[in-house]
């Protein structure tokens, strides 16, 4: 993940299911992933502690 750490579930090499990003930025996703983007619910903490406002995910981007 871009200089950052991803631990979880994979699937044909992808990242898929249950997992954590940790971005270099100190970003922070847990939850959903499917073939390697966010899909489904999960929290997205930004490095200064706000957390974004939707927990759920559609192809890596938030739905609103």
């Amino acid at each position: 993940v871009d200089g950052g750490k991803y631990v979880g579930e994979w699937k044909n090499g992808k990242r898929h299911g249950e997992g954590t990003n940790t971005y270099a930025s100190g970003n922070k996703y847990v939850g959903q992933v499917k073939d390697g983007l966010k899909h489904g619910f999960g929290k997205y903490t930004f490095a200064d502690g706000d957390v974004h406002p939707s927990g759920e995910w559609e192809n890596g981007q938030p739905k609103e």
